[in-house]
C-alpha cells in the first residue's frame, strides 16, 4: 500500500467509521475527499481542529440540555464557559497566524454568555488592546487580563513565563469540574472526572518535562492544582 492509499484509508476510517466521522462530513465535499492528501498537508488543520470542536460542542450541549435536570444545569455550566473560554482563545490565537482569515463567528461555539454579541465584537479584533475592550463588559475581563501578557509581543516574541487563555480555561474549568461532585444524581461527574484525570496526566507530563530539562525550580510555573484545600483559618 504506498503512502497515499494508506492516507486515504485512515481519513475514510475518520469518514464513515467513528463517531466525529458527522462533523468532517459537514464541511467536505466527496470531491474533496479524494484529494485527501493535499487536505492534510494543507496549512488549514487549524480551521480544521476549530471548526470540528465548534460542531461536537454544540451537539454535547443540546444533548445535555436535553437530558435536563442536575446534568443538564452541572453541564450546561461547564459547557457554555468552556464555550467562552474557546472564543476568547481563537480570537488571540488568530493574531498569531499568518495567512489565517477565517471569521470568528464560524469558528466559535453558537451558545454561552459571549455568543452573540460579544463573540461578534471578538471577530472584529485585531489586537490585545481590541479583545480588551470587546471583553470589558463580560464576566471573563479579570481572565482575560491575567493572560494578556502572552498574547503580548516584545519585538516578535511571546511573554513565555505568561499563561495563555487556555491554562486560564484549565484552571477555571478544573474548579467547575470539582463542584460537580457536590451535585448529587447527575451525569455531568462522568464528564469531570474524566477531564480532570487527564489535566492530572498533563500535570505529571510537566513535571517530567521540567526534571529532564533540568528546570525543577519552574515545575510551580506550568502546574494546575486539582481538588485543593478549601479550608480556611
Amino acid at each position: 500500500m504506498s503512502s497515499a492509499e494508506a492516507i486515504q484509508e485512515i481519513y475514510n476510517v475518520i469518514l464513515i467509521d467513528t463517531e466525529i466521522g458527522k462533523y468532517f462530513a459537514k464541511h467536505i465535499t466527496d470531491e474533496e475527499a479524494q484529494n485527501v492528501k493535499g487536505k492534510l498537508d494543507s496549512n488549514q488543520l487549524e480551521w480544521w481542529k476549530n471548526v470540528i470542536m465548534k460542531s461536537y460542542l454544540e451537539d454535547f450541549y443540546a444533548f445535555v440540555q436535553e437530558i435536563g435536570g442536575a446534568t443538564s444545569e452541572v453541564m450546561g455550566l461547564i459547557l457554555e464557559t468552556e464555550a467562552d473560554f474557546r472564543t476568547i482563545s481563537i480570537a488571540a490565537n488568530k493574531m498569531g497566524l499568518d495567512n489565517f482569515n477565517a471569521d470568528l463567528k464560524d469558528l466559535a461555539p453558537n451558545f454561552g454568555s459571549l455568543f452573540p454579541e460579544i463573540t461578534d465584537k471578538l471577530s472584529r479584533c485585531s489586537d490585545v488592546a481590541n479583545i480588551t475592550v470587546a471583553l470589558d463588559s463580560s464576566v471573563y475581563k479579570d481572565h482575560w487580563s491575567a493572560v494578556k501578557g502572552f498574547y503580548e509581543s516584545e519585538g516578535g516574541v511571546r511573554m513565555t513565563n505568561a499563561k495563555s487563555m487556555d491554562d486560564q480555561k484549565f484552571i477555571y474549568c478544573g474548579k467547575l469540574m470539582e463542584i460537580s461532585f457536590e451535585q448529587q444524581f447527575n451525569f455531568g461527574v462522568f464528564y469531570a472526572w474524566t477531564q480532570l484525570r487527564e489535566q492530572e496526566i498533563r500535570n505529571v507530563t510537566w513535571i517530567a518535562e521540567m526534571i529532564i530539562m533540568g528546570k525543577k525550580q519552574s515545575v510551580d510555573l506550568g502546574l494546575i492544582p486539582i481538588f485543593g484545600s478549601r479550608m480556611h483559618n
